[in-house]
């Protein structure tokens, strides 16, 4: 048998087709065909091959593609409109940024001229309380002892003492004093302003028109406010102490 050189046969060349078996099942089936180049020779090579499971992988294969294309364009979408959302919010937060920063900066200068103001308001008080004090000291804490002993206005004594020692209250910077003050009724003052100054229970009643005992009353109370109620200090001594001469 003359056996032929494969150049002498064609290139095969390939087709797909459907075969129908009698009881009507469609088979897929791949055909290649190579001729032989000699002319006086019909002998030719065919190949039937079934790609029926070809194509069943290859109709999965395409299905998962579409389906896996759908996803990533889904997926693209959403990571699209994630970056959109990001993109504004980055914008928002670039604008809150730039007004915080604005905020604070006025804030800052209000401080600054909060901090100011105080200092002007603390000097002027300061510049104020010393004027005040000064005043209380040097005009009217005079007229005030000239009045005290003054025998033609007595029957006012016990209100001109009890004014002085509201005055002192203002002028003096003791807290001790201002809160010695604070604790007696206007009365128990009147009375402490006089025991101060060294009257005796029975003067002090006849300025004020009340008894010696009613004097004596209120001392205990002013000993008791003023918590010496259980010492041995002489009050006319502890109110000089606390109160001035």
């Amino acid at each position: 048998m003359h056996k032929k050189h494969p150049k002498d046969i064609t290139s095969p060349c390939g087709y797909k087709i459907r075969i129908v078996t009698k009881n009507g099942l469609v088979t897929p089936v791949e055909v290649t065909v190579a001729r032989n180049k000699d002319e006086g020779n019909g002998v030719s090579c065919v190949v039937l091959k079934d790609i029926s499971k070809k194509m069943q992988l290859e109709h999965k294969m395409n299905k998962s593609f579409n389906a896996l294309k759908a996803k990533l364009k889904k997926r693209e979408t959403e990571l699209k409109t994630v970056s959109d959302q990001l993109h504004s919010h980055q914008k928002e937060l670039v604008a809150t940024r730039s007004e915080l920063e604005h905020l604070n900066q006025e804030l800052v200068q209000t401080t600054q001229a909060v901090s100011v103001l105080a200092k002007n308001i603390d000097s002027k008080k300061v510049e104020l309380e010393e004027k005040v004090n000064t005043t209380i000291t040097t005009k009217i804490m005079p007229i005030i002892r000239d009045l005290q002993t003054d025998e033609k206005i007595k029957k006012y004594w016990p209100e001109i003492n009890s004014m002085a020692e509201h005055l002192n209250s203002i002028a003096t910077k003791n807290n001790l004093h201002h809160k010695t003050i604070s604790v007696l009724t206007e009365t128990e003052m009147k009375v402490a302003a006089m025991v101060k100054n060294g009257m005796t229970s029975k003067k002090i009643a006849g300025l004020m028109h009340i008894s010696s005992e009613t004097v004596k009353s209120h001392r205990k109370k002013i000993r008791r406010k003023l918590k010496i109620h259980k010492t041995k200090w002489k009050l006319s001594s502890y109110l000089v102490s606390v109160l001035g001469e």
